[in-house]
């Protein structure tokens, strides 16, 4: 049971990031193309600029 329960939290955790990742990716677009670049080749940058804008 607490494998099952590790596998949803791994696969939650992985698409939160994605999610994070995308959003963060058009907050970039949306800003300018310098941005864009910094968010696309470092995507931690992407990661944590999507989840600030959430907030």
């Amino acid at each position: 049971m607490s494998d099952s329960l590790g596998s949803v939290g791994v696969i939650g955790v992985w698409i939160g990031l994605t999610v994070c990742e995308i959003h963060g990716l058009y907050l970039a677009y949306n800003e300018n193309f310098t941005s864009l670049m910094i968010a696309f080749f470092i995507p931690p940058w992407a990661i944590i600029k999507g989840l600030i804008g959430f907030f």
